[in-house]
């Protein structure tokens, strides 16, 4: 892949202002970008957010929404051991024969993480 680097290819005369002298950026409409430059015009002449913003919305967004995902994943597994640690005490306290060693499993499972 090559290096970008900028370039002067063309001249270009402003038709409503022939004495204008700036700078401008050319895409030509074989480009595949020239459709989404058009719409990023029409979008900021509209006053609408154009493609970059709405893309970056959408990347922060899901950021948020992994993060949420992650936590609920976190809170899952910490209810699930807290349930299995319950359920050992709760076990045990019964002294039924056999209840000690359904304790010492249930803690096992309470220490794993959860099977899918």
């Amino acid at each position: 892949m090559s290096e970008f680097k900028r370039e002067k290819r063309y001249q270009v005369m402003k038709l409503s202002n022939p004495n204008w002298k700036g700078s401008c950026v050319v895409v030509e409409d074989d480009w595949p970008e020239y459709e989404i430059v058009w719409k990023m015009i029409q979008d900021r002449i509209e006053g609408k957010p154009n493609i970059i913003e709405q893309l970056f919305a959408a990347s922060q967004r899901i950021a948020e929404l992994e993060a949420i995902i992650k936590a609920s994943q976190e809170q899952k597994a910490q209810w699930r051991r807290e349930v299995l640690e319950e359920a050992a005490d709760s076990i045990y306290a019964l002294s039924l024969p056999g209840s000690n060693s359904t304790r010492e499993e249930l803690r096992r499972m309470a220490e794993q993480p959860e099977s899918k």
